[in-house]
């Protein structure tokens, strides 16, 4: 049986509307609040286009070879190398994701089919964000040519059970995942998924997540999963690159402090949408995939990467853009990723 949050109604009904992540030790309301709808769909682009989001930070450079490239040139486009999302499923059969779409399971159901089933698709924007293909068509992912994974772990309300985001954690063990993209959270640590953590962690699994969004009135420290240790924990920046913050967005702000690691775009982010549309989205959400793509490129030139080395490389303030004060700081964490400096930090396989 699923295991539900026993709260108010009136505060039971918010928070399923918002599909805000909370944990607690009875269950987890599991995606990060959407800080507004996305927008209305734009006509399908008849060509690739780089979007702003890749463009700052360097993607396209390392799979394209220079500067506003939007094909695929070079040998490091993540070709090869296992991502998976857990999130709340996504439209793998949209035209932008298809063709990299590898396999997954649907805890909620349970089945193989891990279809995302109304809601807000915010799993199918994350994925977006990632593997977006080099089709001509569309936009271009942080890393295009991924192997993705989708395990569905929240329903269309935003709510899971906190034991399907363990099994989830165990299915990428067993399956043999180099990545794993997390953009829900809560303001609670659960015991078991700190354990499950530190085995995909010592399994060689690179563990990212979103550092959360939060409204006025709300914590602003960073969000469980991403407090853990052993992962990666993403802001939000806008295309100003200052921190997503109430004064300049006027509804939410990129959770930061003791634990946030790194910063990626995360306003205004164009990705894939229902059906075979394009959207425009905001959040941490859409900041922690950008780092997980940047992740699989650097595996993408070097698959004998460990999670120790690919976190030293994107650690070093030289390997990234130091928007704060110099090292690292509450409100960037060591910086804004930059897959160029990344990716040209790791030394080929011997």
């Amino acid at each position: 049986m699923m295991k539900k949050l026993y709260l108010s109604t009136i505060l039971l009904v918010f928070l399923s509307f918002f599909s805000i992540g909370i944990f607690t030790s009875y269950g987890v309301s599991a995606v990060f609040p959407h800080p507004r709808p996305p927008s209305p769909p734009p006509p399908p682009p008849t060509e690739d286009n780089l979007a702003w989001w890749c463009d700052v930070v360097n993607a396209e450079i390392v799979w394209g070879g220079f500067e506003d490239a939007k094909d695929v040139n070079t040998a490091i486009h993540g070709g090869g190398i296992n991502v998976c999302i857990i999130d709340t499923g996504c439209n793998y059969t949209h035209l932008d994701l298809d063709d990299n779409y590898a396999g997954g399971w649907d805890y909620v159901k349970p089945d193989n089919d891990p279809m995302e089933e109304g809601g807000n698709y915010h799993g199918t924007h994350v994925a977006g964000t990632i593997a977006m293909e080099d089709n001509e068509v569309g936009y271009i992912g942080i890393a295009p040519r991924i192997n993705l994974y989708v395990l569905r772990v929240i329903d269309p309300l935003g709510w899971a059970d906190a034991e399907y985001i363990n099994k989830s954690l165990h299915w990428a063990i067993e399956n043999e995942m180099d990545i794993v993209s997390m953009s829900f959270g809560g303001f609670e640590e659960i015991d078991f998924l700190n354990v499950t953590l530190n085995k995909a962690y010592d399994a060689g699994i690179v563990l990212v997540a979103g550092s959360g969004n939060y409204y006025k009135g709300w914590p602003t420290n960073v969000m469980f999963p991403a407090s853990h240790p052993k992962v990666i924990a993403v802001g939000a920046v806008n295309s100003d690159l200052f921190r997503a913050n109430l004064s300049n967005t006027g509804t939410w702000g990129s959770c930061y402090g003791q634990g946030l690691d790194l910063v990626a775009p995360g306003v205004n982010i164009m990705t894939t949408g229902k059906s075979d549309t394009w959207v425009t989205d905001s959040g941490t959400s859409l900041a922690c995939p950008i780092v997980a793509g940047i992740c699989a490129l650097m595996l993408s030139k070097n698959p004998n990467l460990t999670p120790d080395q690919i976190r030293d490389i994107l650690f070093n303030s030289e390997n990234v853009i130091d928007l704060g004060p110099t090292g690292w700081d509450e409100e960037y964490g060591y910086g804004m990723v930059d897959a160029d400096f990344a990716v040209s930090n790791v030394s080929y396989p011997n």
